[in-house]
């Protein structure tokens, strides 16, 4: 009996060998998890090597975020605000009344450890507003600023006196040289401006 074009091609089909799908051999398996076992560690080693510095950047953003919001709480409440270093490694905002009265929040603790602090041997910031102490401020007469700063309602910084400051802070984590970053204020406008070290420079940038 003759069979039709298709039942033809499906014999046909059905009598051919089979391929079998080729997996992975045990040897590739053993290869492809020692190539990731590899790469996992180079990655966690590059990730410790980094992690001080990821530290030390959270502690500088900390620092700038309250006193960028206190100079702009100043402005927008049209009030004076107090902000206050705490050595080693805490700050301040008080909100000043008309009457005086202080509205402190509480204490802010710097994060992971870091703490206000000089390293030896590391120059000033570009901005040049000295470096003889982690917490340096100088009034526009050349005197002390003091460790207590007053964000004007115009945006301006005083002393306790009312005389404009300039200054730096410097921070970093104990032991580890790399981690150092400062914060410049100029007082006359309130801006700030955040340093990062460059241990192959020796230079803050």
């Amino acid at each position: 009996m003759q069979r039709s074009e298709p039942e033809s091609v499906a014999v046909a089909l059905a009598a051919a060998p089979r391929r079998t799908q080729a997996g992975f051999s045990l040897m590739e398996v053993l290869i492809g998890i020692v190539v990731l076992a590899a790469m996992m560690a180079v990655g966690v080693v590059a990730y410790q090597r980094m992690w001080p510095g990821i530290q030390a950047n959270a502690a500088l953003d900390a620092v700038e975020s309250q006193l960028q919001m206190a100079r702009q709480d100043a402005l927008t409440q049209r009030r004076t605000f107090e902000v206050q270093f705490q050595p080693p490694d805490q700050l301040t905002v008080s909100r000043i009344a008309l009457n005086g009265t202080l509205t402190a929040a509480p204490a802010y603790t710097l994060p992971y450890g870091a703490t206000y602090q000089l390293f030896a041997g590391q120059p000033d910031t570009p901005d040049a507003l000295g470096n003889s102490a982690a917490i340096d401020f100088t009034d526009v007469n050349g005197g002390a600023g003091g460790d207590t700063l007053l964000f004007q309602s115009d945006g301006s910084v005083t002393d306790l006196a009312g005389a404009d400051v300039n200054g730096t802070v410097f921070l970093g984590l104990t032991g580890n040289a790399d981690t150092a970053r400062a914060v410049t204020l100029y007082g006359i406008t309130g801006i700030l401006h955040g340093y990062t070290y460059d241990a192959a420079t020796n230079s803050f940038q």
